[in-house]
């Protein structure tokens, strides 16, 4: 969308004096100063910066309280990256006129690009009530309220941005998404649709428009959406997360590793990062992959991003102990084992684990699980009179024993660890993702 510049309107009240020498010359200098704000607007527009600060400095110097002078000098330190000069000199230009909803408008887009979504949402939001037919102001004071969570306010000004300018693709789009959220999934399907008979080649409308299509039951109509977008870009990872690929490469590198072909399987599970770089199962499945072949410091790293994706992953927990077992890590090997029992207390191998490592050390062993209750004798269960004894069936004839069969060879002894390390290898499969939009856009647009 290409961006909208304020244009500086010319309002300057003259002070009129009883003398008419006096007021003659204060119309004069009135004119001067619209002539030097004009100069410094176009300077701005054309981009020479120097030209439109000097027109500016120019006014301040007899009129240090001319509130657009100091908004232009704001716009030029904000071009120039200087971003604690044009705070200042915003903060001034409103503290000049209160009035000036260009420099309150100005300064909430500083905040708001800050983080500071509480002042940027005020500031925004009160520039937007002083131009409600300017589109742009209403959708970058709803994307503040949207920040803030407060999704009725963002809701309603994102409705007032699409009156007020229907081609705002951004607006349809945040509105749609703002619909959605507030579960009017019917309503958000329609918007997207509007946004991209705008814009076809949106692959983010396409991606949120299938999420929607799909929560609305509308499964084919969905899948056709995210194969659009990846159409449209292929690297496009959202769309591919949503059609589960990074699931499938993931089910596939187990396959490859069940196998024992290696290379492949991590190919596929490098595939499913690259798709999904939070992608529970494939960190977990590329840490095994590591932690198989010896490697427990490469293997370490996958897991942590396996559990910073899904905190409740006992498997993740408990391979991690492992890993930090081999490296001699012990204490953080215990806390992890203890962190995989405390998610499950019934979990054999973190058991097996934990008390392997404290015998090791010369400690105590620990119970882990549930002990079965003690049943309580049933009454229908007392003890019954014997009942005669039957006699005896005559014993058929004896068999011939087959011979013998030679024992298989016993595999060599393995170390303790390694042993250890057979029990926590246990491929973890794909889970089913949940579809979600992609992010709102990170600022406003439209900076004059």
């Amino acid at each position: 969308m290409a961006k909208r510049n304020v244009v500086l309107s010319v309002s300057l009240s003259v002070i009129l004096s009883a003398a008419m020498g006096m007021g003659a010359n204060a119309r004069s200098h009135g004119a001067d100063t619209d002539k030097l704000l004009d100069s410094a607007e176009q300077s701005y527009q054309a981009q020479r910066w120097g030209d439109a600060a000097s027109y500016s400095q120019t006014v301040l110097s007899t009129d240090p309280k001319n509130g657009k002078a100091h908004n232009i000098l704001g716009r030029i330190y904000y071009r120039q990256n200087k971003l604690d000069l044009a705070k200042g000199e915003f903060r001034k230009a409103i503290e000049a006129d209160p009035s000036l909803g260009e420099a309150k408008y100005n300064l909430g887009v500083i905040e708001f690009e800050a983080g500071e979504y509480e002042q940027a949402s005020q500031l925004l939001d009160a520039a937007a009530r002083k131009d409600s037919s300017n589109s742009e102001k209403q959708f970058n004071a709803g994307l503040a309220y949207s920040k803030l969570g407060k999704r009725d306010k963002a809701l309603a000004l994102y409705r007032k941005a699409v009156s007020a300018d229907g081609k705002n693709v951004q607006a349809r789009y945040c509105l749609a998404r703002a619909l959605q959220e507030s579960g009017k999934t019917e309503s958000a399907i329609e918007e997207y649709k509007a946004a991209l008979a705008l814009e076809p080649n949106n692959v983010d409308v396409h991606n949120n428009l299938g999420v929607a299509l799909g929560a609305s039951g509308k499964s084919p109509e969905s899948n056709a959406e995210f194969e659009t977008a990846l159409k449209i870009n292929p690297s496009y990872s959202p769309a591919a997360k949503n059609l589960g690929y990074a699931e499938m490469h993931t089910d596939l590198g187990i396959s490859y590793f069940m196998r024992g072909d290696y290379a492949k399987a991590f190919e596929e599970y490098r595939t499913a990062l690259r798709i999904d770089p939070n992608c529970a199962d494939a960190h977990y499945n590329m840490g095994l992959l590591y932690q198989q072949q010896g490697d427990p410091a490469k293997a370490v790293g996958f897991y942590q991003a396996a559990i910073k994706a899904e905190d409740k992953n006992e498997k993740a927990h408990n391979n991690l102990g492992a890993a930090y077992s081999k490296l001699g890590k012990l204490d953080l090997a215990e806390a992890e084992y203890r962190q995989a029992l405390k998610m499950n207390e019934n979990y054999k191998e973190a058991a097996v684990n934990l008390n392997k490592l404290l015998t090791a050390a010369g400690r105590p062993t620990e119970n882990f699980g549930k002990p079965e209750k003690a049943k309580k004798p049933d009454a229908s269960q007392q003890k019954q009179p014997k009942p005669p004894k039957q006699p005896k069936a005559p014993k058929p004839p004896k068999q011939p024993k087959p011979p013998k069969q030679p024992k298989p060879p016993k595999p060599p002894k393995q170390s303790k660890n390694q042993q250890n390390l057979q029990q926590n290898f246990q491929p973890n499969g794909p889970q089913q993702y949940m579809m979600q939009p992609t992010p709102q856009q990170n600022g406003p647009v439209g900076f004059p």
